[in-house]
């Protein structure tokens, strides 16, 4: 059974407020561009969209100030999770993918992408190869990156406080359907459909080692964890509650 996204309704009325700012951290190889190109873009309109990719802006999310934002509504882009103020409301969104698939098309997006500084490694190592060289070349890029992006520390526990707090919705890469579907329910948007890929597991099932996956598991374990709580459905973000069950929620990080 696919796993449902996680939406918090308590940050709705905030999030539909024109005057919000949502906040979208992007770990690549997630379908990042799907959500910010074919759903954010759509909804808000690509001039409200700040993205260095599409042109808008160039300012790392740390960086970008209160008049760098005037008139956009969404910001996005591949930077680590801050709760800074940045002078408006801001709520969070985020889409996360298992470790090792995530591992595995890194791999291939390299390998295609001639304009990436880790193509030539790409184009000339295997899988294997590439992931143990990728990893001592830009660690952050490849190891725990996700928790990185929507906690801003490779820490699961970090992911869950900042989830609780300041995300409204976070999905999964093999569901980003749903996931906009569960985002346009909870902010009033038109119906908008957005195709959903092969299943990671069926695209992959023939890559990759027992022990690289066992690697990518064990050198990704925090995004691991992640995934799996939220897999088995984040607990509510209620005070009292959703703190003391965390603990609980979590489960030791299964193999491949």
């Amino acid at each position: 059974m696919a796993p449902a996204p996680f939406i918090n309704p308590a940050l709705a009325d905030l999030a539909r407020r024109d005057d919000t700012l949502i906040v979208f951290p992007h770990a690549q190889r997630t379908g990042g561009k799907t959500l910010r190109d074919d759903v954010l873009c759509a909804v808000y309109g690509e001039d409200r969209v700040y993205s260095a990719s599409r042109g808008t802006g160039t300012k790392a999310w740390k960086d970008v100030t209160r008049a760098d934002l005037e008139g956009f509504r969404v910001y996005t882009g591949p930077s680590n999770f801050a709760d800074l103020d940045k002078g408006r409301p801001t709520v969070f969104v985020g889409l996360v993918r298992h470790p090792l698939y995530r591992a595995i098309s890194l791999y291939h997006y390299c390998r295609k992408g001639t304009w990436h500084k880790l193509h030539p490694l790409a184009s000339r190592t295997s899988l294997e190869e590439f992931y143990a060289e990728a990893s001592k070349i830009n660690p952050p890029y490849m190891l725990n990156t996700q928790c990185l992006r929507i906690s801003g520390a490779a820490d699961v526990r970090k992911v869950q406080k900042a989830v609780g707090r300041k995300y409204l919705g976070v999905g999964f890469t093999e569901e980003i359907g749903a996931f906009t579907s569960a985002l346009g329910s909870a902010l009033g948007w038109p119906q908008i459909d957005v195709e959903t890929a092969q299943a990671d597991g069926k695209r992959y099932a023939q890559e990759g080692s027992p022990q690289f996956r066992e690697r990518v598991l064990k050198e990704s374990a925090e995004d691991l964890k992640m995934y799996e709580w939220l897999a088995a459905g984040a607990p509510p973000p209620v005070r009292g509650t959703f703190f003391s069950s965390l603990g609980a929620a979590l489960s030791p990080g299964r193999k491949m």
